[in-house]
Formats: structure tokens, sequence, C-alpha cells
């Protein structure tokens, strides 16, 4: 089921947020500093409570599996725990965001799990790229050109979504 996130959930949303984060991006960045000793659960739960109104989570038998951020038409971040990752969490998760209006996210050029992930439902590059920060990586913008008027699963909808 996918509900709004709650102050509740933010232990829960930082766990997935920085073990997913250092599965993707420690072979990408290969900065050990920045995964371990920067990005920690109490750090990125003081990011994510800024952004709790924008977060919407995947839940199944009290049991946080992945959440989306969205802000306007944008996928800000998408993750799901690496033990749900293949059950369909981070596909319902990202049709919930674009059937809400998400046109569009930004992911690193070496991601190239999440790269095939956004392909394979629906999303392509664009050719727009930006550089990441100062870590000599870039980002890459992907766009789907879904329509929530195309197909809408009631199931997936939720009421005031903004």
């Amino acid at each position: 089921m996918i509900r709004k996130s709650t102050e509740g959930d933010l232990v829960r949303l930082a766990e997935i947020s920085v073990f997913t984060k250092r599965v993707a991006y420690r072979p990408i960045f290969n900065n050990d500093e920045f995964s371990f000793n920067v990005l920690t659960v109490t750090g990125v739960m003081d990011v994510l409570r800024i952004h709790l109104d924008a977060i919407w989570v995947w839940e199944d038998s009290n049991i946080v599996k992945g959440f989306v951020h969205i802000e306007d038409d944008e996928v800000k971040e998408l993750y799901v725990d690496w033990f749900f990752q293949g059950d369909g969490v981070g596909t319902e998760l990202l049709s919930f965001a674009v059937n809400n209006g998400c046109r569009f996210l930004w992911v690193l050029e070496h991601n190239e799990n999440a790269i095939r992930f956004y392909e394979k439902n629906g999303f392509s590059k664009t050719g727009e790229m930006l550089a990441w920060n100062d870590t000599g990586q870039f980002i890459i913008k992907m766009a789907t050109s879904f329509s929530p008027f195309d197909e809408i699963s009631d199931e997936k909808q939720v009421e005031d979504v903004r």
C-alpha cells in the first residue's frame, strides 16, 4: 500500500536511503569517508524530515519497503530496500509518481541499474546532463511521455497527493 510518510517513518526511510546509496554509489564515487562517515542515518533523517510532506512510502505488513520523494513534476528520490528490490515495489512507486504528475528525474550517469529500471518503466534519456556537485560525476535527465490520463490505476491513486 502506498501512503503519505509520517514522522514515525523517518528512521526507516533513512535506513533505506543510506544502505541503498552505499550499495549503489560507493562503486561510482569510491569515497569511503563520505559513504561511512558523512552519509549517516541521523544526517539523512534531518534532510528527510524537511521533505516529509512530499514523501510517499510503500508499506506491507507494517514494513516500509521503499519510498518516493515527489516535488512538482519531478521524482527527486526513489529508493527501495535492497531486500525487496525486484518485488515490484519500485515499479509501483514510480507508477504512483507518474500517475500523480511526475514527468522527469535525474540519475547518476554511471548508475546503470537505476537507468535500466527507469527505461524498463517508460523513461528515456533526454540528452541533458549536469555536473554533480564537485564529484567529477554527472547526472542525466530522464523523462516519460506518459500522461496520467492514459491509464490511471485507481488502486495506486491517493486523494490529495499534493
